[in-house]
């Protein structure tokens, strides 16, 4: 399946660590998706900003954003669009945990933060 190449420019990003250029990529395709294609799309880019919130200390930003995100993803197969979902998911809440759980988390460690690397 050829993917659009914002779904993998957003990938290419995301894997960069530059989350706020990934939610741009992704919001171009999401503007012109419907249904579960916008959904999931929307999944990828609340991740995403979950993220840019943590970079940027935001708590209470990665909490809602994360959560969202989750929400949106619930009614997906373990792969959707070529991403493994379940272990992307996984991952993300690794990534998050502390900032999920505790008051006064640590800045992100980026090593943390899973590549995305699609599957056909």
């Amino acid at each position: 399946m050829p993917f659009d190449p914002r779904y993998i420019e957003g990938i290419a990003f995301f894997n960069a660590r530059d989350f706020y250029a990934a939610h741009d990529a992704w919001e171009s395709l999401w503007l012109e998706r419907f249904g579960e294609e916008k959904d999931f799309l929307q999944g990828l880019i609340l991740c995403a900003v979950a993220l840019l919130h943590y970079q940027r200390g935001n708590l209470n930003g990665v909490r809602s954003r994360y959560r969202k995100a989750l929400e949106k993803f619930e009614k997906y197969p373990a792969r959707y669009w070529g991403l493994d979902l379940k272990k992307f998911l996984r991952r993300m809440s690794g990534s998050l945990h502390r900032a999920l759980e505790e008051a006064d988390p640590p800045p992100l460690r980026e090593s943390t933060v899973p590549r995305i690397k699609l599957q056909e």
